[in-house]
């Protein structure tokens, strides 16, 4: 995302095909084409004509690929993983946080490919493109827990203070015992640093296809139909707590254009856009 007119990243406005492809809940764009399934864009970020309107910020148009009378394709594959990519600074050995240690897993592949092509020579086309991402990336995480001793109801008066028993009452032993034990350097008030690697998993699949047919000269159609799809994991504080968005994103254009005139061009354009975005918190429990 990103900022423009000195206005938030979500009062900006994405047109795909002359059709606003702009998430009504969130304001946020929720199309992502591949840079393969693109043909051409156009950025406005001041003084935008009267076609556009609808937010404040950048106006970006994109236009999507189209088929022709000859066969063209793509493949390709991204790939980064932990044995590319540097180490972060806070990766560290918890029992020695002077020792460095190797950065956490992580895997980015992403993949897809195009085709286009005539299905009529000089009439009806068609284009289609695919890109996939599997991401299984690893970062991190520090947290403060109890410490051994404040699990037993064991609680320092102060820094450097006896300990003093407190106990911990029946009714609260099930929610201390989902504390993950401490693994890090003992702060010194009860709690205890906790460091693991916090997984965020991500799958996506984009998928679209798109047919032109040229009736004559002067009249041309094109229909396109895009799903968007995919979820991701997100870690919380403790790896125990965790929650899942998860989104399904359609999206179909129909469009006519008449040539009137050597400087008279009329189009008409209908979009239809459904976007589904769930997050799901499954109990500790459930996640071991």
């Amino acid at each position: 995302a990103f900022q423009a007119n000195g206005a938030r990243e979500d009062t900006n406005a994405y047109i795909y095909d002359g059709v606003y492809a702009v998430d009504p809940v969130l304001n946020s764009f929720s199309l992502t084409p591949p840079v393969d399934a693109v043909r051409e864009f156009r950025i406005h970020t001041s003084a935008t004509e009267a076609t556009f309107g609808r937010n404040s910020g950048g106006q970006v148009s994109v236009a999507l690929k189209r088929g022709s009378n000859f066969f063209h394709g793509t493949v390709y594959e991204f790939l980064r993983n932990d044995y590319l990519d540097a180490r972060n600074f806070f990766d560290r050995d918890p029992s020695n946080p002077l020792v460095r240690s190797d950065p956490p897993p992580f895997k980015r592949n992403q993949f897809g490919g195009s085709v286009g092509g005539p299905i009529i020579k000089d009439g009806t086309f068609f284009f289609s493109s695919y890109e996939g991402l599997r991401e299984r990336l690893f970062s991190s995480q520090i947290s403060n827990v109890p410490n051994a001793s404040a699990l037993q109801g064991l609680l320092p008066l102060g820094p450097g203070n006896s300990l003093v028993n407190v106990g911990v009452a029946s009714q609260m032993q099930p929610y201390v015992d989902l504390f993950p034990a401490g693994n890090g350097q003992d702060n010194g008030d009860g709690t205890q640093e906790f460091i693991f690697p916090a997984n965020s998993p991500i799958n996506e699949d984009y998928y679209m296809g798109k047919i032109d047919h040229q009736f004559s000269d002067a009249d041309s159609v094109f229909g396109r139909y895009t799903l968007n799809q995919g979820d991701k994991l997100v870690s919380a504080a403790f790896p125990q707590f965790f929650r899942t968005p998860e989104y399904r994103n359609q999206y179909f254009t129909l469009e006519w254009k008449r040539i009137l005139s050597p400087s008279l061009i009329n189009e008409f354009r209908a979009g239809y856009n459904r976007t589904c975005l769930l997050y799901t918190s499954p109990s500790p429990r459930d996640r071991g």
